[in-house]
């Protein structure tokens, strides 16, 4: 009996022990077989990747995954559409099921529960991580997301069409006669429901506009920066001009940030426990690696087509002797330039006409009649003012003859003024000034981020560089044959040894133009020529339009006219832009017709001008003044009327 008991004792506790290890194992294989499950989930979610995209922005993240995967070949990403809200009214809570997604992202462990067009579940499977990119919602903290970039809209009207500008919401107005404010967030539905309609003008989209090929003065189009050309007019919004760093600091009011929430879904809370554990000891995931993408200098590129340029500003006439020197006397050397500086600063290149020479030497030359000679130190009205190069090809440069003409290329130079269309014999007076201005750096986005200050390099040995483009100025006068004594027979014609001014010739354009084209990306040409006072360009010393013509023909790209105190008419030709007058800048003149002008402002890129905004400019007490808004309508109109017979 005792026997008995023993054996089934140790029977007993071989079934324990077997069970015990049983349970061990079986515990061994569970834990092995869910880190395993855990694991696999971890990898996919660092190496897989689905993004869910809004349809208007659709195009650009394509690219962006397209260019991803090509660089990061381990990672395997999938774009799929979030639907489009119905009107307007799913701006005011987020697109349909987006803030719920966020709310979700902000979660380890949320889910993401979306529906495709169709209305079709697109569930994210667990394991997997998603990506939301999509437009900041109404209400959300723009300090607290993290912006990718911003999508933007541009409104274009014809060359020329005098608007002014617009406010914001007669430019949402606009855009929802377009159906763009469907797919984008610009206004909430409150504030579209009080917007005052602009005008009975019929709006194209982009894809309208390049079907038909043109616009019509009574259509609007809705463009981005790549179909935007010479012959269309972008319109500011709330004073704000859409220059491509404009949209890329977000300060163009019709500049949408964009932003992404990435999540993955665990399923439970030890899988979130491990993914928390283990993502810091892991390389960055295909998540983590995209957002990095997306915020790179190559993403950069697909987000803002058309930033790798630089802003090209021209002004008129700038006269600092006479009733200018006394208004400097009594107001200070700032005064000329005090209420344009800031924008002509704001310009990476700024040009201008020195219409006076600077400085306290020389003779004036007998029986001229009008001399002038501006004290030395007026030099830093130009330094301060925003001005980075002159044309010196004029009438009135050599006005106390050729001591003063140095005496003022060397003011110049100590002011790092750049100047072109004059020098020391001819050779130096037709040489281009090559002026090299360094492009955006794409890997920033900033304030900064829009180029530099012109920097002069030597136009003999200078060369296209990386992150820079090269412009050449060339300047000629029209009256540099001219004298006024028979005793004194001095022209403002350079001699091979006789300093003085480039003059207007054909054989000069060609091959000065040629040599400034095989040196530059741009080539910018300065004449001073015409009848003044005339709102019109005509056939004086020379027939102005001939000689412009001739000077595309042979390669420029944009011609600047300088002489007649009056502003004259634009023209297109052949895709390049000559502007026949820009007028008086600075100057104490009193008359209507000599106080009106303008200010040039241009964006180049490496296909040249992509496109100009006229600025109308009022000179009151010497001095000129920018007409905002609806002031400076009627100048606008004028310049379209001036310019109509041109074409």
């Amino acid at each position: 009996m005792r026997q008995e008991r023993g054996r089934h004792a140790i029977k007993t506790g071989r079934k324990k022990v077997v069970a015990k290890v049983s349970l061990l194992f079986s515990t061994l294989f569970l834990l092995v077989l869910f880190s395993a499950l855990t694991l696999r989930s971890f990898w996919i979610s660092q190496k897989q990747l689905t993004v869910y995209v809004t349809p208007p922005l659709r195009a650009r993240v394509e690219k962006a995954v397209n260019l991803f995967q090509h660089t990061h070949p381990q990672f395997t990403v999938t774009l799929v559409e979030l639907p489009v809200p119905d009107g307007q009214a799913a701006w005011a809570s987020g697109h349909s099921g987006s803030e719920s997604n966020r709310a979700a992202g902000s979660q380890s462990g949320g889910s993401l529960n979306l529906s495709r067009p169709g209305g079709q579940p697109a569930t994210q499977s667990e394991g997997a991580t998603a990506l939301v990119v999509d437009y900041l919602q109404p209400g959300q903290d723009p300090e607290k997301e993290k912006i990718i970039f911003y999508d933007y809209q541009l409104l274009v009207v014809p060359f020329l069409e005098p608007i002014p500008g617009l406010s914001r919401a007669e430019a949402v107005a606009l855009l929802a006669q377009g159906g763009a404010v469907r797919s984008r967030p610009f206004l909430r539905p409150d504030e579209l429901s009080r917007t005052p309609a602009w005008s009975a003008r019929k709006v194209l989209t982009e894809e309208e506009y390049l079907r038909q090929g043109r616009l019509a003065s009574d259509e609007v189009a809705l463009l981005t920066w790549p179909n935007v050309n010479l012959g269309l007019k972008v319109l500011p919004i709330d004073g704000r001009y859409p220059w491509p760093h404009t949209i890329e600091q977000g300060t163009y009011p019709l500049s949408f940030p964009v932003t992404s929430t990435a999540f993955t879904n665990r399923g439970n809370w030890l899988a979130s426990l491990l993914d928390r554990l283990l993502t810091p000891l892991s390389p960055p995931g295909a998540a983590a690696a995209f957002q990095e993408f997306l915020r790179g200098p190559k993403a950069r590129g697909i987000f803002y087509p058309g930033r790798e340029g630089f802003s090209l500003t021209a002004v008129g006439d700038l006269m600092l002797d006479r009733g200018v020197a006394a208004k400097i006397a009594s107001q200070g050397l700032t005064y000329p330039l005090s209420l344009t500086a800031q924008r002509l600063a704001a310009a990476d290149l700024t040009l201008a006409n020195l219409e006076s020479p600077l400085g306290v030497k020389g003779k004036p030359l007998p029986k001229k009649g009008i001399w002038f000679r501006a004290k030395p130190e007026t030099v830093a009205i130009l330094n301060q003012g925003g001005i980075d190069a002159v044309t010196l090809a004029n009438n009135h440069i050599l006005d106390y003859d050729t001591d003063n003409l140095l005496e003022t290329m060397d003011l110049l130079s100590a002011y790092h003024i750049s100047f072109t269309g004059a020098g020391k014999n001819l050779e130096e007076a037709r040489r281009p000034l090559i002026l090299k201005v360094k492009v955006p750096d794409t890997s920033t986005v900033g304030p900064d981020n829009q180029g530099q200050r012109a920097s002069i390099i030597d136009s003999q040995t200078g060369t296209p560089s990386n992150g820079y483009l090269q412009v050449a100025f060339l300047g000629y006068s029209d009256f540099a044959e001219i004298f006024w004594s028979y005793q004194y027979p001095r022209t403002f014609s350079a001699g091979p040894n006789l300093p003085g001014v480039a003059p207007i010739k054909e054989n000069y354009l060609r091959e000065d133009i040629a040599r400034a084209r095989r040196e530059a990306d741009l080539v910018v040409v300065a004449f001073h020529w015409g009848q003044e006072y005339t709102n019109v360009p005509v056939k004086y010393q020379s027939d102005q339009r001939a000689v412009a013509h001739l000077a595309i023909d042979a390669g420029a790209d944009l011609v600047l006219g300088f002489h007649p105190h009056a502003v004259q008419g634009l023209e297109l030709y052949k895709g390049r832009l000559i502007a026949y007058s820009l007028g008086n800048f600075v100057m104490d003149q009193k008359s209507e017709i000599t106080r009106e002008s303008m200010i040039l402002e241009c964006w180049v890129d490496n296909s040249g001008i992509k496109t100009v905004n006229l600025v109308p400019t009022m000179i009151e007490e010497c001095r000129p003044r920018v007409l905002e808004g609806q002031e400076g309508l009627p100048l606008l109109e004028k310049f379209q009327r001036i310019s109509q017979g041109l074409k």
